[in-house]
């Protein structure tokens, strides 16, 4: 929830073109994050076996 209210603020204060790059520049790393972590549990899952 955090995230989106600073977006709001950020959208306020620079424009939403601008905003909106931020917002998908952090949407990108999260997934990206997430994706690291997953093959990382995955790849441990295969080690175990």
């Amino acid at each position: 929830m955090a995230p989106f209210l600073s977006i709001s603020r950020i959208s306020r204060r620079v424009g939403s073109a601008r905003a909106l790059s931020v917002c998908c520049r952090e949407a990108g790393l999260f997934i990206l994050h997430l994706t690291l972590l997953l093959n990382i549990f995955n790849t441990d899952s295969r080690w175990s076996q």
